[in-house]
């Protein structure tokens, strides 16, 4: 279950979508909205982005993110074979980027690959904020908030 919150965690995803387009040289994006229904694609685009930008990160998400297995796990449907060491997905419908069964050792790879995404971009957002002041010399910044067809707004 752990597995399935992550993917579905709009924090996380909205996160993970910003650190994807900032690193590919984009803007900030205010207005991330990750669809209710559609969090498949959201994920899968964000992937593409991170491949055609060449970023490392590609390798993380592709050894992690499996949308097949995110819906087993989300709606009970598999099963775990203790004897063979393996998990069955009941969900398999004979697509080619399905699978009927993950062995332990690769679902436990998949498994750390995620929690450990989660855990180093939490981790570098929150060094970063707090090391910020000190690298810039000041305590307060400007920040433009993007206002409906009217510009900006600077906070401080």
């Amino acid at each position: 279950m752990v597995y399935s919150q992550v993917w579905e965690a709009l924090a996380f995803l909205k996160k993970l979508d910003r650190l994807v387009r900032i690193a590919l040289g984009y803007s900030y994006d205010w207005k991330i909205s990750v669809p209710p229904m559609g969090k498949h694609n959201f994920i899968l685009a964000t992937k593409t982005e991170s491949q055609k930008g060449n970023l490392k990160l590609w390798d993380v998400l592709d050894n992690s993110f499996h949308s097949q297995i995110r819906n087993a796990f989300a709606h009970s449907d598999y099963s775990i074979d203790e004897i063979g060491k393996r998990i069955w997905f009941y969900n398999y419908s004979g697509k080619g980027w399905e699978m009927k069964e993950i062995s332990f050792d690769d679902w436990s790879k998949r498994f750390a690959y995620t929690i450990l995404l989660v855990h180093r971009l939490f981790e570098i957002h929150y060094e970063r904020r707090e090391k910020l002041p000190q690298k810039m010399g000041v305590s307060t910044f400007k920040i433009n908030l993007p206002l409906e067809k009217r510009g900006f707004n600077r906070l401080l």
